[in-house]
Order: structure tokens, then sequence, then C-alpha cells
């Protein structure tokens, strides 16, 4: 029907990592085996009340950010929204352009999301409801989930020692990191830099990026 289809994932607890998609009007189709519903909004990542509030209600959804649409309609909708990615989409789709010219054009494009820059405007979205297993690892907290329990809560990768800690994270692949009386907290230790923050707080990481930057300092991390 040359719409874009979006995944809106049943939530199985009130994750506040992770945006949320308003369900709309169902859309009954007999040629599909599955739930299929309007999108009435998208929703930002909320706080935990919300997210509770979200959960009970039923209504919401966890995007995935998957989206299926064919290149056609993609095009049409950008032209329609976002008529200067347009504009760069099709002058670096020319076959005489060179890397150099690719990087030229992108570079000047505006730093938007898709969902931002179309989902969220579009009246050509609908969504289906599923529920398979998925996790959208896009903060430390998030992949708190996914690595090894070392008992007590505290998860780790790499050289460590926990002593007296609860529900800590510790990644690490260059040096051993000990942990004494933490709660809660995620150490992230890589070759150039260390993160240590609260596991409620690793959506701001964003934040030390653009103080980097605005200091020029981001280069020498790159």
């Amino acid at each position: 029907n040359d719409v874009i289809v979006t995944l809106g994932i049943v939530p199985s607890y009130p994750e506040t990592g992770y945006g949320y998609i308003k369900t709309g009007a169902e859309i009954p189709d007999i040629a599909v085996d599955i739930e299929m519903y309007r999108v009435e909004a998208f929703v930002e990542k909320p706080d935990r009340v919300t997210a509770e509030k979200y959960l009970k209600y039923g209504k919401f959804l966890w995007n995935s950010g998957m989206f299926v649409f064919s290149a056609r309609r993609i095009l049409l909708e950008l032209e329609r929204y976002q008529s200067a990615i347009y504009s760069g989409a099709i002058s670096i789709s020319k076959d005489d352009g060179t890397i150099s010219d690719i990087e030229s054009v992108f570079s000047q494009l505006p730093d938007l999301s898709i969902d931002c820059a179309v989902m969220e405007k579009t009246d050509r979205i609908v969504m289906f409801k599923v529920t398979f297993p998925w996790a959208d690892v896009g903060s430390w907290a998030a992949l708190y989930n996914h690595v090894a329990d070392k008992g007590n809560g505290n998860r780790a990768t790499g050289d460590h020692i926990y002593l007296n800690c609860n529900d800590t994270l510790i990644w690490s692949k260059y040096r051993l990191v000990a942990a004494i009386d933490l709660q809660d907290i995620v150490i992230v230790d890589t070759e150039d830099a260390l993160l240590v923050c609260s596991r409620n707080s690793t959506q701001k990481v964003g934040n030390i990026i653009k103080i980097l930057r605005s200091h020029k300092q981001w280069e020498k991390f790159i």
C-alpha cells in the first residue's frame, strides 16, 4: 500500500532509556496475520513514573527504530518534509560523484535522525505490534542487562574486583579495575578515557561529547 512500516515492541518493563510509540486506531488487513495500527504519536524517553504509566495503559510500545520502506517512498517523504536532505541525497546518488564529493555534500546535510526528519511528520506510516525479544543497547545502562552476572547484581567484563558492591557494571579491557562500596555505578575503562557515572545517568554521556567538541578536544579521541 506504499506506506512506511515501523515495528513497535510490546514493552516487558518500564524502560526509561527507550522512546515510545503511542498506538492509534487498529488497521484491519486480512493479508497480514499481525496486529497493525496507525501511529498516533512518537514519544520521547520518559521518566520512571511515566514509563510505569505507559506500561499499565497498554497503548504505548517501545520504538524499535526499525523502519521498512521503498526507496521511492522515502525520497518522496524527504522531498516533502526535508528538502535539503532530499536535494543532497539526489546529488550524492549521481554516478560521476567521487567519494570526496559525497563527503562534502553529506557533511552539509542537517543533523537529524530519521524519526525527527520524517517519521514524526509523515501521514504514511503504520506500525506492526510485535512481541519478539528485543533490546536497544544504546546506553551502558541497557548493556548492563547483557553482561555476565558476577553476583549481587554486579556485572563485568575484563579483570575486576568487587568489594561490597551492588548492581555495578565494570567494563574493562586494558587493566584491572577494583570497585569498593559502590551501588548502581557504571565504570567504563577504555584505552584513552575513563567513564564513571550512576547507572541512572548513562543517557547523559552525549553531554560529555558536546563539552569535548566545544573545547576542541574531541579530535584526539577519534
